[in-house]
């Protein structure tokens, strides 16, 4: 996956697979304010052969069955968070935070994004400090939050970085977005999940490779809130076409009630350089 560019959505065959998704059923709009969030925490130090990563929260929406085949309207959006190699942007030793964006797909498929239709980055919010993220206990958080009162808006991305062992916020912005010509709205979402993965370049090569070996470099979660439906979570193949050596070995997957009216599932994983097989 480039940093900013078009998305090619596609089950893939990676060391991410299985990967623990979180579906649901639900068949209609939903009144409040749902999101998707994506929390991966640097859990180790870690090196790299490349240049680049991605943070990718990948959502089907709309009741998408058919996925990757194209569905009505729009039916697949991604949050990527851009992680760069201090060298390559001119900043010292180390992995900063430098870009964020919704990807939005919709269809039906013309070619203007290879098989899967049509695609626009969206949402960009303004990155007000360059963070290195390459220290214990430093958190990026993404978010993707549905309005359902559009207008004005239609989707809202929020990114957040932090370090967790501190309580110090280094910043969390938002960007809003509303839809293409000839897009649709996003109602609820379907299925998600959190991968990282290389970056796509030629720089820095598809299938990024993390060391050490043997190390559970990031600990992070997915959650998907909704009025209308109950969650769970299932093994399933990687929505994206990116690779990478690390792999999902998951703890912990959960639901409960979240501030009253929504309902909360949660899937809780380590990505590691060694073959995990936690499953929920």
């Amino acid at each position: 996956m480039m940093v900013a560019g078009a998305v090619t959505p596609a089950y893939a065959s990676d060391n991410q697979n299985p990967n623990v998704q979180i579906k649901s059923t639900n068949t209609q709009l939903e009144s409040g304010n749902p999101f998707v969030r994506y929390s991966v925490y640097t859990d180790d130090l870690f090196g790299s052969n490349g240049s680049a990563y991605t943070y990718q929260m990948n959502t089907v929406v709309n009741g998408c069955t058919s996925f990757p085949t194209p569905c009505n309207i729009t039916y697949w959006i991604q949050g990527v968070v851009g992680v760069d190699k201090g060298s390559l942007i001119g900043q010292p030793a180390g992995w900063y935070v430098h870009d964020a964006h919704i990807e939005l797909v919709y269809g039906p498929a013309n070619g203007d994004c290879g098989a899967e239709g049509n695609c626009v980055s969206i949402c960009e919010p303004s990155i007000p400090q360059l963070v290195n993220i390459n220290n214990t206990d430093y958190n990026v958080l993404e978010q993707v939050n549905i309005d359902p009162t559009f207008p004005p808006e239609l989707l809202k991305l929020t990114l957040a970085v932090s370090d967790q062992s501190t309580g110090q916020v280094f910043y969390s912005v938002s960007a809003t977005c509303a839809p293409p010509s000839g897009a649709g709205l996003v109602q609820f979402f379907t299925q998600t999940e959190g991968v990282i993965v290389g970056c796509g370049a030629p720089a820095c090569g598809t299938n990024e490779k993390f060391t050490p070996h043997g190390e559970n470099l990031f600990d992070n979660y997915i959650d998907m809130t909704s009025e209308a439906n109950k969650m769970s979570s299932t093994l399933a193949q990687t929505q994206t076409a990116e690779g990478s050596n690390l792999y999902q070995d998951v703890y912990d997957c959960f639901g409960e009630s979240y501030q009253e009216s929504y309902y909360l599932y949660t899937v809780m994983s380590y990505e590691n350089t060694y073959s995990g097989s936690g499953a929920c």
